[in-house]
């Protein structure tokens, strides 16, 4: 549900925007469709609102803005134990994660001349974020496995300045400091049944807080140095207070317009990245901040481009790509050690890390795009990559992320009616490899009932491929008074169910791929515009 209303508070002076909405997932769920997965509810709420005023000098702009958000998701057990498979982890499993966020803040503008801006912007920010896993027994009691909790309060502000100082130069500039509040804590246990093995953790109780700032300042030109070639390039400049480390980024692009038709690119960018900040608080059992030290993440980036568009309005599209990473924290403490932070979808080390992990992407990305004309569009992409990673041990390995290609097919067909009413026919089509995984070692695993992985077969595990189509077809009207669209989508027309990860069964000693989804799900959607 999607309510909006916008338009004077004092004519030509000020103006309002008010935006709620409440999620579509919520509402299948109160009609008992679970697109996510099967037992798996997803409910979450939002409202946002801009004010905007101008003064009485016309180069002056203020506004106020606003934005709530609360969401809910949960992950339920089958209602009745004797209908549970002990082999089955989720059959027991219950997953409560509530969150929230609020922002509120104010932005001014000053519009000196028509070439050039300034506008600062002031905030605060907030949001908790919670976990609690629990496993159930045949008699209902629950045990507590995992228990997670972030909070994070922040006052931010932003200034930037634009100028375009001819014809052929622009120039931009700009500084963003946030101060932050933050209190964190995790518990943790090691379970024997396994729903994810790629995100398993040895048990751990840590929690702390703290607060500090991150400085970031950055510049941008862009020269037109000849009527064919462009010149875009800059830095940005980021330190974290917590421990003074800082990343210098340069960044800089060539555009060559071979002919009218034809554009020749090419790229390159350094690009520093802060880690999670309870990485730098976490402490080990004696209370020593063992990571307090760790850099920043670190990635030189290139990428050659060219680009076609031809006379029937067609986009032909090349990339190739590379990516080197640096500073990635992985763990010291075993010769043998492969943890690698990258490979975890979320989280931070709980153990004492080094900043001496590398990683390295490559590809190649191929698209063909007809544009929206004759009442028609079409995209085809296609992307061939691999994504490799050294941890401590100085080997290289393949990622999780190593599906090996992903692709898509878009498209939309619209039929013109009387009366301006129009249908619109369109589609997606979604398929890429599947994710790695670390086959268990049999032996091992039972020895020790919980998984251990197999020793030389690092990520060299993969789920089937994934693949889904969706559908849609709309109806819109517009009226001198009246405007709407009445539409049917259909998420996953075929009805199929995708891997999405690999669990361990303790009881049979074997690893399994895990399906989960709702299948096929129809959403109509109305839209009234007043």
């Amino acid at each position: 549900l999607d309510f909006a209303t916008e338009g004077p508070i004092q004519k030509s002076r000020s103006s309002y925007l008010v935006n709620y909405r409440y999620s579509t997932l919520g509402l299948l769920n109160k009609f008992g469709f679970n697109p996510v997965g099967e037992r798996v509810s997803n409910d979450f709420q939002d409202l946002s609102f801009n004010l905007a005023f101008k003064g009485k000098n016309p180069k002056i702009k203020t506004t106020l803005f606003g934005i709530g958000g609360l969401s809910l998701e949960q992950y339920f057990p089958v209602d009745n134990p004797a209908d549970r498979d002990i082999a089955v982890f989720d059959n027991r499993n219950f997953q409560y994660k509530p969150a929230k966020m609020g922002a509120m803040g104010a932005t001014f503008t000053y519009l000196p001349n028509e070439k050039s801006y300034l506008k600062a912007v002031v905030a605060l920010i907030g949001s908790d974020i919670r976990r609690e896993n629990d496993t159930l027994s045949e008699q209902n009691i629950h045990f507590r496995y995992l228990t997670e909790q972030y909070t994070d309060k922040r006052l931010s502000t932003s200034w930037t300045y634009s100028n375009r100082l001819n014809a052929k130069t622009t120039f931009k500039t700009g500084l963003i400091f946030h101060q932050v509040f933050f209190d964190f804590f995790k518990e943790n246990q090691v379970l024997a049944s396994q729903i994810n093995i790629n995100e398993i953790e040895q048990g751990v109780s840590v929690q702390g807080k703290g607060n500090t700032q991150t400085l970031q300042q950055y510049a941008q030109f862009i020269l037109e140095l000849t009527p064919r070639l462009t010149l875009n390039t800059g830095y940005h400049f980021l330190q974290l207070m917590t421990n003074n480390t800082r990343s210098l980024d340069p960044r800089l692009s060539l555009q060559y317009q071979l002919r009218a038709d034809q554009r020749i690119s090419l790229a390159y960018s350094l690009q520093g990245q802060m880690l999670p900040l309870m990485t730098y608080y976490f402490r080990d059992p004696q209370g020593n901040a063992v990571n307090r030290d760790l850099k920043m993440l670190q990635s030189h980036n290139a990428v050659l481009a060219y680009h076609l568009f031809t006379r029937n309005k067609m986009k032909i599209s090349a990339e190739a790509y590379v990516q080197q990473i640096g500073r990635v924290p992985v763990s010291p403490d075993a010769a043998n050690s492969t943890y690698w932070m990258l490979n975890q979808r979320q989280g931070y080390p709980t153990f004492r890390a080094l900043s001496e992990g590398k990683g390295l992407n490559y590809g190649l990305d191929l698209a063909v795009e007809k544009l929206f004309a004759d009442n028609y569009f079409l995209l085809v992409t296609g992307s061939l990559m691999q994504s490799q990673f050294q941890p401590f041990d100085g080997k290289w390995y393949d990622t999780q992320w190593a599906a090996g290609f992903t692709s898509s097919l878009t498209f939309g067909k619209e039929f013109v009616l009387r009366k301006s009413r129009v249908l619109q026919l369109g589609g997606r089509f979604l398929y890429s490899g599947g994710a790695r995984y670390t086959p268990h070692d049999p032996a091992l695993s039972a020895r020790q009932n919980r998984y251990i992985a197999l020793a030389g077969a690092l990520n060299e595990g993969q789920v089937p491929a994934y693949y889904r189509l969706d559908t849609r077809v709309q109806y819109r009207y517009n009226t001198p008074k009246l405007a709407g669209s009445i539409s049917l989508d259909i998420q996953n027309a075929l009805n199929h169910i995708n891997a999405t990860g690999v669990g361990y069964d303790a009881v049979n000693n074997v690893t399994f791929v895990q399906y989960r989804g709702g299948g096929l799900i129809p959403v109509i959607a109305f839209q009234f515009d007043f």
